[in-house]
């Protein structure tokens, strides 16, 4: 009861003071609005405004176990395949050339 007490007369006291009101809630609002406004952009573009190249990846799997296999099949998914274009080589010479 002693803690809860405690709790209770330090907001009480907190929020008796303008500045920790003004900490608490209006400068975090102002935050956000000034954010809001400088970040808004167009509402009427649906199209992004840059495009990214497909990255060419080559994938030597050296692994004995199995975190080799799923890291390359994590690459070459089709959520990645728009950013990555993975090929795979069974050595590292021929992933070189």
């Amino acid at each position: 009861m002693k803690a809860l007490d405690i709790a209770i007369k330090d907001m009480k006291q907190a929020f008796r003071s303008f500045f920790a009101i003004a900490f608490m809630f209006i400068i975090p609002i102002l935050v956000t609005s000034l954010f809001s406004l400088m970040f808004r952009g167009d509402e009427g573009e649906v199209e992004p405004t840059f495009q990214l190249s497909i990255i060419p990846v080559q994938i030597v799997n050296q692994d004995m176990g199995t975190m080799g296999s799923i890291l390359a099949d994590a690459l070459g998914s089709e959520g990645l395949s728009d950013l990555l274009s993975v090929t795979t080589a069974d050595d590292e010479t021929a992933a070189r050339q």
